[in-house]
């Protein structure tokens, strides 16, 4: 499945993410980032809830995990006491404690992994585990082409824990002139800390049409 920048592949141990170029199949080559928890073996994945661009994943209640359209980030939870997994093609680095940096993964990706604060990252080779510190969220994000990946995850660290709750795109058309206006609304939940902005992709076609002059802090291409 391609939500844009990432391609995803449901597993029965995790979630399965790479970055994907033009034409390829999802999983061509050296293997995804794979996110998962301790012992993760579900017989199937479902859909346990959605919103306008937003879909959430569930490995039978164990895990969750949230994809928005146009979004680099993926937003996990867990319901029970399980260590967070992470596996890659790459290298690992645990960096400022809570943070996970995956660099020369597949197609040359880079990712970050956020736990919550205060918790730690154990790395062996290509596989890395966390306790969460005992919560229940943690996130991921592939990283931009050409960024030192150490500083970016550090710089994006205040949006990994703006979770979305909602997602809305409502529309108006106007007859007279043939145009049609969207509006994108995203509400929030902050799972800890002061950042109450969330990071949200826009494709293409979104943002050469955006009114304004909005910030932009990264492209994909």
């Amino acid at each position: 499945m391609f939500n844009y920048p990432l391609g995803i592949r449901t597993q029965d141990n995790g979630l399965g993410i790479v970055k994907n170029n033009t034409g390829q199949a999802m999983m061509q080559g050296e293997g995804p980032l794979t996110i998962g928890l301790s012992g993760l073996a579900a017989t199937q994945t479902t859909v346990s809830d959605f919103t306008d661009w937003t879909v959430t994943y569930s490995w039978g209640g164990l895990m969750e995990a949230t994809v928005a359209q146009g979004s680099p980030f993926v937003y996990f939870t867990r319901s029970g006491s399980q260590d967070v997994t992470v596996q890659s093609f790459g290298t690992l680095t645990a960096v400022d404690g809570n943070i996970l940096v995956v660099t020369g993964s597949y197609n040359g990706a880079s990712y970050a992994v956020y736990a919550p604060s205060g918790s730690t990252w154990n790395v062996t080779g290509t596989t890395a585990s966390s306790s969460i510190n005992g919560k229940s969220y943690f996130a991921a994000v592939l990283l931009p082409e050409g960024v030192d990946a150490t500083q970016t995850a550090r710089a994006w660290a205040q949006y990994a824990f703006v979770f979305p709750k909602d997602t809305q795109a409502n529309f108006e058309y106007n007859e007279q002139t043939g145009k049609v206006r969207t509006t994108y609304t995203v509400t929030p939940d902050v799972k800890e800390g002061s950042g109450k902005v969330f990071l949200l992709g826009l494709l293409p076609h979104h943002w050469a049409n955006v009114e304004g002059s909005p910030s932009y802090v990264a492209t994909y291409r």
